[in-house]
């Protein structure tokens, strides 16, 4: 995990990008989040779509490393059927299928496990930053819940759901996600 937020800083330092607005979706959001827990001046703001920042194990987590150790194609597959429920969106379902089998289990399961333990929540309210949480509402990986105790644990932030939205409404509802940003962060 702290390879991951390195690396970030690595980007922006090599880009020479010395304040920005962060984005981060699913398990991006915790490295965002930390990244700006550490260096809160580089950030003017964050975005954060439909994010997981806890390091707690959980069921589905379990079920889904031991499904790539046991068949990672099927269990990719089945994984982006789920992160886009969308009836509209069977090219991106096939893209994203292709874009998961790039990896392999082993880098998978170490993304997953790599997050165990991690401690953000217990910090959010030292973000001074304003933040926007998106959040689709047919998301059948993270909880709206997550999102919506997400939202309220920081002191400047605004919740805003996509509906019809799965898991990935940065490449299933571009355009709404784009206006919702805009709305909190101006255009341009």
């Amino acid at each position: 995990f702290d390879l991951l937020v390195s690396d970030l800083f690595f980007v922006l330092d090599r880009l020479d990008v010395q304040r920005c607005v962060l984005a981060g979706e699913s398990a991006g959001a915790a490295v965002v989040l930390e990244a700006a827990l550490r260096q809160p001046d580089r950030f003017s703001g964050l975005i954060l779509v439909d994010g997981r920042y806890t390091g707690e194990r959980t069921p589905q987590r379990d079920r889904l490393i031991q499904g790539c150790r046991h068949d990672f194609a099927s269990t990719m597959s089945a994984f982006v059927d789920a992160c886009v429920p969308e009836e509209d969106c069977d090219a991106e379902r096939e893209w994203g299928k292709k874009i998961v089998m790039r990896s392999n289990a082993d880098a998978a399961i170490a993304l997953l496990e790599c997050m165990e333990g991690i401690d953000i929540e217990s910090r959010l309210a030292q973000l001074p930053m304003p933040a926007l949480v998106i959040h689709g509402s047919r998301d059948a990986i993270t909880p709206l819940a997550s999102s919506q105790k997400l939202a309220a644990s920081l002191p400047r932030s605004a919740l805003a759901i996509i509906e019809g939205a799965g898991h990935v409404p940065t490449v299933t509802r571009p355009d709404r996600l784009v206006a919702e940003i805009e709305e909190l962060f101006g255009a341009g």
